[in-house]
């Protein structure tokens, strides 16, 4: 008897769950704050996804830009935030997996002051190089780079995620580079397009752009498949297996918010990724919609950290 009625609840503890996220809804603006200054790529997913909680919601999502310490400021005020569901932190791999490992401090904990609601894109890197090297595969390239010892290549930043996959990619070929950080990527793609730099790791959004113009070629992409925007690049690891290294961009939470606001938030979100113009236009940027659910993202964020964490290490990079 009591089995029977045991699984004669289930099913109405679920309905009383879902019934319990759809009943919070926010009853003021949300506040979106986003580590980048408007006009990234990044940013502009964040606008799309708050373009998608006003209407779902009928109330305004104000995005509110917060650049700084490599995210660590957007954060900071995202985990010190009323924790009543009105408050939405944009994330990144050097939020939430890379700076744990770099800063020698945190004003925030990652794990315990943010919740995971859920991963709108996956942002993949690619190796690029300007025309003059005579590499048109990464077996070539590798080839090339054993000639030319001491080769140097471009990132955005010490610390990024372009920085710690060329520290990744020297680690994978045995051969040593040289790190040139730039303050920003657009020094970087100027001073590789025009030669003084032969090499860098960047995002797909910039590196598809510039590699179909001729001032970049592009070698392999980093994620573990090729990308339906470039079936033809090949994917590093078809050389190296199990080699990866994307960025990304999800969200997060005070971590105090009620379950009820952030099963809401987090199917919202998720649907956002998932909305066919937002993700036509994502994918057009070069890279691939996601929209998970709170579990799901906080396990990728776990898996995030510790494959980069070695990285960090390895590189030697630190920040204060």
């Amino acid at each position: 008897m009591i089995a029977r009625r045991a699984v004669l609840a289930a099913p109405a503890l679920l309905l009383w769950r879902g019934a319990r996220a759809q009943a919070w809804a926010p009853t003021r603006p949300l506040r979106m704050i986003v580590p980048f200054p408007p006009g990234g790529v990044s940013d502009l997913m964040a606008r799309l996804a708050a373009a998608y909680l006003e209407r779902e919601f009928g109330q305004p999502c104000v995005v509110d830009p917060r650049p700084g310490a490599g995210g660590n400021l957007a954060l900071d005020l995202t985990a010190k935030a009323a924790s009543d569901g009105h408050t939405i932190g944009v994330a990144t791999v050097s939020g939430l997996a890379i700076n744990r490992h770099l800063y020698r401090s945190l004003p925030f904990d990652p794990d315990r002051d943010l919740a995971p609601l859920s991963l709108f894109a996956i942002n993949p890197n690619m190796i690029l190089v300007h025309p003059s090297v005579p590499a048109r595969t990464l077996p070539e390239l590798v080839a090339w780079l054993r000639a030319n010892p001491g080769t140097a290549f471009a990132s955005g930043g010490v610390g990024t995620s372009q920085h710690l996959a060329g520290e990744l990619l020297s680690q994978a070929i045995n051969i040593p580079l040289i790190h040139v950080a730039y303050r920003g990527t657009a020094g970087a793609i100027a001073d590789v397009q025009a030669g003084r730099v032969p090499m860098m790791v960047d995002v797909s959004v910039t590196g598809l752009q510039f590699s179909r113009e001729g001032t970049l070629r592009a070698i392999a992409v980093l994620t573990p498949e090729r990308l339906p925007q470039a079936p033809d690049l090949p994917t590093a690891a078809e050389t190296f297996p199990g080699f990866e290294a994307t960025s990304w961009l999800g969200f997060v939470a005070p971590a105090r918010t009620p379950d009820a606001a952030l099963d809401r938030l987090s199917a919202a979100l998720a649907a956002s990724a998932r909305e066919p113009e937002a993700a036509r236009r994502v994918s057009e940027g070069g890279s691939i919609p996601r929209g998970t659910n709170r579990a799901d993202f906080a396990t990728f964020i776990r898996a995030e950290a510790d494959r980069w964490g070695p990285a960090v290490r390895a590189s030697g990079a630190t920040a204060e």
